[in-house]
């Protein structure tokens, strides 16, 4: 049992430091090319071999990949729609990778874990990107622990996914499906990153009903079952 504890101690601090490192790259990217990651306007002819279809989101011309609002400065989805190849949530980690930011994306794989979107240092799990609009966020964030009460306290803007491997390539549900973490796990990451509580502050955990997380933010951190996945607001 020690020999795990230190495991998934090293887990959450080397998963701590991945959602920080995301944060940073795309902060950079966005001062070498005034774009966020996945909003770049032709980035055909911007990021170095960009030749792949979520790679050229945004891209005019024939036959390229195009989203409705390429220059909105926002990922055009929510976590309960579907990062599919030609969206801007795909191309959101692939353009970082093109600009030598982040490594661990392969787009030969596609719309998977370690294909289009970055696996997670806790097994079996992974992250999404997503503009989330406070006036929508208990759709928009599917099992958010603050369902109900959510347009009154999530803040508009990009947030991170952490969520199970089950979910790759398809929109969140926010239940079991989704769950990675335990209680204790999430609390740790949010205690390193925010304030601990499940529902306040810039890391929001998700899960089914109450099992991951009462409503007033107190992680069930008694419970050892995999009940939680987390949404982490960056860009601030």
């Amino acid at each position: 049992m020690k020999g795990q504890e230190l495991i998934t101690n090293a887990q959450i601090s080397s998963t701590v430091t991945q959602i920080r490192g995301i944060d940073t790259a795309a902060v950079t990217f966005r001062d070498m090319y005034n774009s966020l990651p996945g909003t770049v306007r032709n980035p055909g002819s911007r990021l170095p071999n960009c030749t792949s279809v979520p790679c050229l989101t945004n891209q005019t011309g024939t036959g390229s990949a195009t989203t409705s609002n390429p220059n909105n400065g926002r990922l055009d989805m929510g976590f309960d729609d579907i990062p599919d190849d030609g969206g801007e949530a795909a191309a959101f980690f692939v353009h970082m990778a093109k600009a030598d930011l982040m490594g661990g994306i392969d787009e030969g794989i596609g719309p998977v874990f370690g294909g289009y979107f970055p696996q997670a240092n806790v097994s079996g799990s992974g992250f999404h990107a997503a503009f989330v609009r406070s006036d929508s966020a208990d759709d928009m964030m599917p099992g958010l622990s603050v369902a109900g009460d959510g347009v009154d306290i999530v803040r508009s803007g990009h947030y991170l996914s952490l969520h199970s491997s089950v979910q790759a390539g398809a929109a969140i549900t926010g239940d079991a499906n989704s769950a990675i973490l335990t209680p204790n796990m999430a609390a740790r990451i949010d205690r390193k990153l925010d304030d601990g509580s499940a529902t306040t502050g810039t890391i929001y955990s998700m899960g089914e009903g109450t099992d991951c997380a009462a409503e007033n933010g107190t992680y069930a951190e008694a419970t050892t079952d995999l009940v939680c996945g987390l949404y982490i607001r960056i860009q601030q």
